[in-house]
């Protein structure tokens, strides 16, 4: 069990600020993921994280478990080319912009490879993990982590899947259809989270490994 100190809490509200300031989460689906990765912090495995982003989720998470180790997974190039209604390179960033998110608080980098997700093999994930975080907007990025994921997770370990279900404003409709198709035949019903009432947003999917 990890023990947060209060320098590590003021901390943790830093990074939870900053988050909220890039808005590429909010408030509910940022309190979903931390929530649901505390609740793994016993189990066997590691985390990952598929569309990093800048890192800010990601410096959370490792700075909440410490004892487990984190794998992040980004193409830094924004989303492929894709018929799903977006625009190829949403998202882009830079390795370098992400780096500095965890060196200005010196923080140790978790294990990053760098990539589109359909390039990526079973040799690129960890042997067993407990939390999964996916946050990749499209079908194709949704799906293929789902495919390398799902027998590495542990009895209880957890997967979140951000923008699904979509919502009328900001529609990501090749998330909710990756879901749907993937757990179709799987002994897993993904939960759909709640949001602050009256609030139009995408939302956060909740998958319990049995």
């Amino acid at each position: 069990m990890s023990y947060i100190t209060a320098e590590i809490s003021m901390k943790l509200s830093k990074f939870f600020n900053e988050l909220l300031l890039t808005q590429m989460q909010d408030f509910s689906r940022a309190i979903h993921t931390f929530h649901y990765a505390l609740m793994t912090q016993d189990l066997e495995g590691d985390m990952v994280e598929f569309g990093c982003f800048q890192g800010h989720t990601a410096r959370i998470l490792a700075c909440m478990l410490p004892n487990k180790k984190m794998y992040v997974y980004d193409s830094f190039e924004g989303s492929p080319v894709n018929d799903e209604n977006m625009v190829a390179g949403l998202c882009e960033t830079s390795f370098e912009s992400f780096k500095e998110t965890f060196e200005n608080e010196k923080l140790p980098l978790p294990i990053v490879k760098i990539g589109f997700f359909e390039d990526l093999t079973h040799k690129d994930i960890p042997e067993k993990i407990c939390f999964a975080h996916l946050d990749a907007n499209l079908y194709i990025s949704t799906i293929d982590p789902l495919r390398l994921i799902y027998d590495r997770m542990t009895k209880g370990g957890i997967i979140l899947i951000d923008d699904c279900p979509d919502c009328p404003g900001i529609r990501c409709p090749g998330v909710q259809r990756a879901c749907t198709e993937f757990f179709a035949d799987k002994p897993e019903i993904p939960v759909n989270l709640p949001l602050l009432p009256g609030y139009d947003a995408p939302g956060k999917t909740l998958i319990i490994k049995l």
